[in-house]
């Protein structure tokens, strides 16, 4: 029978991802805290990012699998943590997220192809919807359910919020449907790659990496790959314009009258566009940043609200909380 070790501390963000934002060629990361505003100073990547048991489950939510058809017979308790996402996805990304860095340091167009897009898009949805964010988006909606549902639908979705974990670990993680309807959603976004000029800052991550931006009615996809470049994934509905400095054909600054030209090519950005985009990591986190460097600086002479990712005190929320999203995951 095969043992698997006991892994207390669970990252949410996966340290083959981490690395691409070190100092050098070092294991270290420098931290910005957003709950105490403050540089925290220097981390080694596996002491950041985590939550004790996070994706443990307990006994009551493994017959759940069983009696639902997700397992056959009952799985170890780390299940999540070490088979699917240590052994399965964490393994893949390590050779994923190389390879397209690799491609963009001697591509400037044509970056990546079908499969490979297919590939990361997979690894972009499980990214979403792992973190701590997500958890408590998933409590926050089922909280604005019990304030605004009917009698009917309260009782349609039977959810009590203290089984958040079941719901996270069954209606999402192990969700393959969903997963992929995510990953769906990415490839048919445009997919444009930011580039960090020279001298300018670099791109941040935090513990809620996969972000959102919003330019007109479009919403857009920010998803760091290292902090010399950053996927942009933009709604194709929408035009995006931005004042740059791109990498080809031009070398002088002009206006990028439409992004998505760019599909699967390399645009460079300065440090306007950069702080805007970090900036949303800052938004859309849990309460750590991360960098290669120590240049959370900025961000103390300016005034930024934690949003998160929900939109759950938007005044149509009561219409909009039985979207697919909300009823698919609910109704598993």
């Amino acid at each position: 029978m095969t043992t698997y070790q006991f892994t207390k501390n669970q990252h949410t963000v996966p340290r083959t991802w981490l690395q691409h934002f070190t100092t050098g060629s070092s294991s270290k990361i420098h931290v910005f805290d957003t709950q105490k505003n403050v540089y925290d100073g220097s981390e080694n990547i596996k002491k950041v990012s985590y939550i004790e048991n996070f994706y443990d489950f307990n006994q009551e939510i493994n017959e759940h699998f069983i009696n639902n058809g997700v397992f056959q017979e009952p799985a170890d308790e780390q299940f999540v943590e070490t088979k699917l996402l240590a052994r399965k996805v964490e393994n893949n990304l390590g050779t994923v997220l190389p390879q397209i860095l690799q491609k963009l340091n001697h591509h400037k167009t044509n970056i990546l192809e079908k499969e490979q897009k297919s590939a990361f898009s997979v690894h972009i949805a499980i990214q979403m919807l792992r973190t701590s964010v997500m958890r408590e988006f998933l409590i926050k909606c089922l909280k604005k359910i019990n304030e605004l549902g009917t009698k009917e639908q309260r009782e349609e979705y039977q959810l009590d919020v203290e089984k958040m974990k079941e719901l996270h670990h069954y209606g999402v993680l192990t969700n393959l449907e969903l997963i992929t309807h995510y990953a769906q959603d990415y490839l048919s976004k445009s997919w444009v790659f930011l580039k960090r000029g020279s001298g300018s800052m670099p791109f941040f991550i935090s513990d809620n990496p996969i972000v959102f931006d919003r330019f007109g009615e479009g919403y857009n996809y920010c998803v760091p790959l290292s902090s010399d470049y950053l996927l942009f994934l933009v709604d194709p509905k929408y035009k995006v314009t931005i004042f740059n400095k791109p990498v080809f054909p031009q070398t002088k600054p002009y206006k990028v009258e439409n992004l998505q030209d760019y599909e699967n090519s390399v645009v460079e950005v300065d440090d306007k566009i950069i702080s805007k985009l970090n900036i949303r990591q800052v938004e859309q986190c849990d309460h750590q940043v991360f960098a290669s460097e120590n240049s959370f600086a900025w961000l103390g002479g300016i005034t930024i609200n934690k949003t998160g990712i929900s939109k759950i005190n938007h005044p149509d929320f009561k219409e909009e909380f039985f979207t697919n999203f909300i009823k698919n995951l609910l109704e598993k």
